[in-house]
């Protein structure tokens, strides 16, 4: 059941977007201008104090109203991911992709998805793209890692281990 608190925020978020609409004016993607910034906020401060799928239900709410969110996509293929929908958590992390290319994080959550789904080729080709993008984190590395012993190249997947390890 949503807060009272939420149902007030989408109210509030209602009433914006129909001024908005009357004005022919578009929302602001500045966090500090834009309302839908902030009910993401909440949602995503909140995930570990509700359970998964209130979180699951708000975020679904909210990216019906403002689907430009890149991050918003993420949250809701990670919590795909953990409650292991694996399809939902690919399909989540290419909407976050869509709208945000360049974020490396985004890429190396796909390939780990795809890692888990014994899909090789796509789990590199996204793990590989997060590396180039810059991400330099041990998830990235150790995913790579799996993913090499997965296809029965010790030495990559050791090379792989070691970097995360540094």
């Amino acid at each position: 059941m949503l807060s009272k608190s939420l149902v007030y925020c989408f109210s509030l978020l209602l009433l914006w977007v129909t001024a908005c609409k009357q004005k022919q004016i578009s929302p602001s993607t500045d966090p500090a201008e834009n309302p839908y910034y902030h009910i993401y906020n909440q949602i995503y401060t909140s995930r570990n104090q509700v359970p998964p799928d209130t979180t699951r239900l708000r975020l679904q709410q909210y990216l019906k109203q403002f689907p430009e969110n890149a991050d918003a996509w993420m949250l809701a293929g990670n919590l795909a991911y953990l409650q292991a929908d694996f399809n939902l958590a690919i399909t989540n992390y290419r909407n976050a992709i869509a709208r945000h290319p360049s974020q490396s994080l985004y890429y190396s959550a796909l390939g780990a998805a795809y890692n888990v789904q014994n899909q090789p080729d796509s789990a590199q080709k996204y793990l590989l793209k997060a590396i180039f993008l810059g991400d330099s984190s041990a998830y990235t590395y150790l995913n790579t890692a799996l993913l090499y012993i997965k296809v029965n190249d010790k030495a990559k997947s050791l090379a792989w281990a070691d970097s995360a390890a540094i």
